[in-house]
């Protein structure tokens, strides 16, 4: 049994999935509206499997039943300008 089961259901409780849904959220903010070192370290851990983490984004979505290539084609079409421009006070 992973960290992320519950012993009773075998799925993710109400409030860790909260927690991973804001840790997906959070990288996703930094990496469209930071800067520096902040939307870097967000990129790598989005897009490169390799990257160095306590906590995968791969793993992320294994737990949240996300499918890790869709989220990221969707995440690069947020990055065009106008979504960037249009979704920037809704992610900080």
């Amino acid at each position: 049994m992973s960290n992320f089961e519950n012993d009773d259901k075998g799925i993710l409780s109400a409030s860790e999935r909260k927690l991973l849904l804001a840790v997906l959220q959070k990288a996703v903010s930094d990496y469209l509206v930071g800067e520096g070192e902040i939307r870097e370290n967000a990129k790598e851990w989005l897009f490169n499997d390799d990257y160095e983490a306590s906590l995968k984004f791969r793993f992320v979505c294994d737990c949240l039943g996300l499918d890790p290539s869709a989220f990221r084609y969707h995440v690069k079409k947020l990055e065009t300008e106008s979504c960037k421009d249009q979704f920037e006070d809704v992610l900080l």
